[in-house]
């Protein structure tokens, strides 16, 4: 019965509202002496239907003989699924590590959202635990382009929790409608344990409890220097001389690009330039490969001396 059938019927029940009124009004219920409603609760212990009856008796005056009425309902209990079965697949998502200061980002993602399922975000060290809020971000996302992402990218622990019942994921496929995030920077090196709990209360029974935990480690480690963030640095130029008003071409090689770098060039005559792209990937060019006559400095050399000076001036 809608909400509207229900205050008619209940109206009609205890006012006699007449057929041409509108019924539908709960001003005039309302006012009625709340002796004639009760309300009641009951738990049920196994599944079934089951027929929920009321009587309502008194003895006939001057007589031996009782009045009864009686009204019933039919009921149909059902065993509540499990938690991992309403959510669907859930993922947890984490950096294998971080730096001192750096924060540590995570993501949670649940294939199927419902309002009455709750997360809470734990971290844990040898200093002890702290909570961690969790917020709602954009949904409808999948695996791929989380794990895509710079902040994931080539560097990312995940935990999950599927139901026996469930399908395989695609990891491009796959939309998971609910994505919460928690952010938390630590200061100290170490290892950080995090638990994430997936749990839902009971929406009328509140000592009916179903959770689930997903956990990871995430370390957290002292930034290197920039010298052994990029790795082999090399400059190469194509001659080792060359005349005035010609072009000289130069190839610079970075082992591990730095993605917050910018490259910042100057060629001793007092002309600089930069390169902002730091992660860009080309062929190299012929008069590399071909054997020609070249000169190169590499790591420890006087030019990564020079531009590594460049670099912490940025």
């Amino acid at each position: 019965m809608t909400n509207l059938s229900l205050v008619k019927s209940l109206n009609l029940t205890f006012n006699n509202c007449n057929a041409g009124d509108d019924c539908t009004k709960p001003e005039s219920f309302l006012r009625h002496p709340l002796g004639a409603l009760a309300t009641f609760a009951h738990i049920y212990a196994a599944p079934g239907r089951y027929w929920v009856t009321v009587s309502a008796q008194r003895m006939v005056l001057e007589t031996n003989k009782s009045a009864t009425v009686i009204s019933n309902i039919s009921i149909a209990v059902t065993k509540r699924p499990a938690l991992i079965d309403q959510t669907g697949s859930v993922f947890l998502i984490v950096p294998n590590f971080v730096f001192v200061h750096e924060p540590i980002h995570l993501t949670v993602l649940i294939q199927n959202g419902s309002p009455d399922v709750d997360v809470t975000v734990n971290y844990t060290n040898e200093a002890g635990t702290r909570f961690t809020r969790a917020v709602e971000t954009a949904t409808n996302t999948t695996i791929r382009e989380i794990v895509e992402s710079n902040r994931y990218r080539n560097r990312c622990s995940i935990a999950n929790r599927t139901s026996p019942h469930s399908s395989n994921i695609d990891e491009t496929a796959t939309v998971f409608s609910r994505r919460l995030e928690a952010v938390r920077t630590v200061t100290r090196v170490g290892e950080y344990g995090v638990w994430v709990t997936v749990s839902r209360a009971g929406p009328e029974i509140v000592r009916h409890f179903d959770r689930f935990t997903l956990s990871a480690v995430v370390a957290v480690r002292q930034r290197p220097t920039l010298a052994r963030e990029l790795g082999t640095v090399l400059i190469v130029t194509r001659k080792p001389s060359c005349f005035v008003d010609e072009a000289l071409e130069f190839l610079y090689a970075v082992q591990r690009p730095h993605a917050e770098l910018e490259y910042r060039l100057d060629f001793g005559d007092g002309v600089q330039s930069s390169i902002t792209s730091s992660n860009s990937t080309s062929r190299l060019p012929a008069w590399v490969t071909n054997g020609s006559e070249m000169k190169s400095s590499r790591y420890l050399g006087k030019v990564e001396t020079f531009l590594l000076t460049k670099f912490n001036q940025i």
